[in-house]
């Protein structure tokens, strides 16, 4: 019964912060075609369900399943790959402005933030294989910077985004963000190992 109370809980609390706040962010934020706007909307809305069935998970059970955990990746690494790459084709452009970090227009100011935390996920993945590779700080920041600017240069080359320094710097900074705080929390104990 705990578990069915937790499942009707995510889903009403996914739609209503879909209906109030992602819906309208989505449309703002990303400037994709039709085909993806639809997939980017719908892997939200299970996203957010999703999330908050996990918080709700830990708050009251004080672990993640492994299963979902899973799941919950594959679903992050979709949304990411529809948003880096699901925009209508561009011209080839470069940004090399910093200055339009300090742009603190609304839409700019949402764009922004965006780019910051949408990339704090990928700092648990790090956190992991850096940790199983027993990796330096430096190296970590140097493969963390590589991976970034190597996503920029595809959204180049594939003239389905610009290549921006402050996107770099931002993903950078959300990627690092992720990775210290999965350090700090120790977020693998939560991870209830799926037994046999």
């Amino acid at each position: 019964m705990k578990l069915i109370g937790q499942i009707m809980m995510s889903i009403v609390l996914g739609f209503i912060l879909n209906f109030v706040i992602t819906i309208d962010l989505i449309t703002r934020v990303f400037g994709g075609n039709q085909q993806s706007y639809v997939v980017i909307a719908y892997l939200a809305l299970i996203g957010q369900i999703s999330v908050i069935f996990m918080l709700l998970r830990l708050i009251m059970n004080k672990k993640i399943d492994t299963v979902m955990l899973v799941g919950m990746s594959i679903l992050y690494f979709g949304v990411l790959m529809v948003l880096l790459f699901g925009r209508q084709s561009i011209e080839a452009t470069v940004n090399f402005n910093l200055a339009s970090i300090f742009d603190f227009s609304p839409a700019n100011i949402v764009y922004n933030l965006f780019n910051y935390v949408f990339f704090i996920p990928l700092g648990y993945f790090v956190m992991l294989f850096a940790s199983k590779q027993r990796w330096s700080q430096v190296r970590i920041i140097s493969g963390v910077i590589l991976f970034v600017v190597g996503i920029e240069v595809l959204q180049l080359l594939s003239l389905r985004g610009i290549f921006d320094i402050v996107d770099i710097i931002l993903n950078t900074i959300g990627v690092m963000s992720g990775y210290y705080l999965s350090q700090r929390l120790e977020l693998n104990r939560f991870i209830q190992q799926k037994r046999a």
